[in-house]
């Protein structure tokens, strides 16, 4: 994982994600942003609480987390 692209770790994300919910197993908004960042490679272990803090509100959401990460890999 930690030679791909964030966009390619994403859409490994969401196959997964779907296939699980094809079978009945659906994740909360917050937790799929957990996930998200809990499964990013070691190197971006600095950027993690910086996105985690980035929550306006007090619950992560998804498509927020996952356009913070994608900026950040720019």
């Amino acid at each position: 994982i930690e030679d791909a692209s964030i966009a390619q770790h994403l859409s490994e994300l969401n196959i997964v994600t779907t296939q699980l919910s094809s079978v009945g197993i659906d994740f909360e908004e917050e937790v799929r942003a957990l996930i998200l960042l809990s499964s990013l490679p070691e190197s971006w272990n600095v950027i993690v609480p910086v996105v985690s803090s980035s929550s306006r509100s007090n619950k992560l959401k998804f498509n927020d987390v996952r356009d913070l990460v994608l900026s950040e890999e720019i």
